[in-house]
């Protein structure tokens, strides 16, 4: 009898070791699903953050070559404010001081500047006095009236030299324009 026992304890040992074994399996399966659905929300999160990363470097270079293009317009637009001075003192020049050293060194200058508006392709829109006014190129200052309908929305008048980057305004004419009155 302890033989038969024997074998009945032992047949129960091996049946719980089964179970005990099935369980332990279910309970690593869960456990394994647990870590693989962990793992994917760790690699999900980290994805997004490294494309937020991406986007925030890609857009970050844009707002940097925003302002440094806008720095460039602001130190030609202030180049160009320079040359307008240069051009009003030349006006005042007469004709017997144009061989002065320091005239002839003053009018290099103004040719210095004009370079180096060029080297940056900037050029002065082609615009004369009498010519029909042209509002996507010229700011009007002033109305100049006459009473010549020939000249109603001539320009009259040119202020400050107007330019182009390109195709690109950087900075309009300023003129003075006639204005046909009836009197």
């Amino acid at each position: 009898m302890t033989k038969k026992r024997n074998k009945s304890e032992e047949v129960q040992k091996e049946q719980l070791s089964q179970e005990d074994l099935i369980n332990k399996i279910k309970t690593l399966k869960k456990e394994l699903e647990k870590c693989s659905q962990e793992r994917e929300e760790y690699l999900n999160g980290w994805k997004r953050e490294r494309a937020d990363f991406l986007n925030y470097k890609k857009d970050e270079k844009k707002r940097m070559e925003k302002v440094q293009k806008m720095t460039q317009i602001e130190i030609l637009n202030r180049i160009i404010e320079i040359l307008d001075s240069f051009e009003r003192a030349e006006k005042q020049i007469s004709q017997d001081l144009t061989d002065n050293p320091i005239i002839r060194g003053f009018l290099g200058i103004k040719k210095q500047l004009e370079e180096l508006l060029k080297n940056f392709n900037i050029k002065e829109i082609n615009i004369k006095e009498g010519m029909d006014f042209d509002p996507r190129f010229c700011e009007a200052v002033e109305i100049v009236e006459t009473d010549d309908t020939a000249k109603d929305h001539k320009i009259a008048q040119i202020i400050t030299k107007g330019y182009l980057v390109g195709d690109v305004i950087l900075r309009p004419f300023k003129v003075k324009v006639f204005k046909k009155v009836d009197k």
